[in-house]
């Protein structure tokens, strides 16, 4: 939901994988997580209609992800994750926010944070990055790691 952060690292993760079976919708910012989860739902339920009308099961998606920081979204975060169970789809949430998923492939969790606070040890571990973006490819080497810390 992120403007540039999120954005950078999906679409970079996507250019690395080079998997054509996966489709990365990134909406951004769409806002909320009820707006987020909505959107997802109703990604998934046009793919649902174009593969009944075209008689083409192809066109249904596989899994349908949508992924958002908890930050400060306090009852949004519980309606969004009760609406996905509701629609088949899948969460992946960072708490508080995304940057606790980069730093967790260059460090072990710093535990409880908030989100300034994750910013802040993020930029101190890729001083070189500007702030809200990504360098993906010195990521790459640690992901790896970064999936076992999680």
């Amino acid at each position: 939901e992120g403007e540039v952060t999120e954005q950078q690292y999906f679409e970079a993760f996507k250019a690395w994988k080079k998997n054509p079976a996966v489709d990365v919708d990134l909406v951004g910012p769409a806002g909320d997580p009820v707006t987020l989860v909505n959107r997802a739902r109703d990604l998934k339920l046009a793919a649902e209609r174009a593969a009944a009308t075209k008689d083409d099961d192809t066109l249904v998606y596989d899994e349908v992800w949508c992924c958002f920081d908890v930050d400060d979204w306090g009852e949004k975060v519980s309606a969004a994750r009760d609406m996905a169970v509701a629609n088949g789809l899948r969460l992946a949430m960072s708490n508080p926010c995304i940057e606790l998923w980069l730093i967790l492939h260059l460090r072990e969790n710093p535990g409880a944070q908030d989100r300034h606070a994750m910013q802040r040890i993020y930029r101190d571990l890729q001083p070189e990055v500007p702030e809200k973006h990504v360098y993906f490819a010195a990521l790459v080497p640690v992901y790896a790691a970064a999936v076992l810390r999680v």
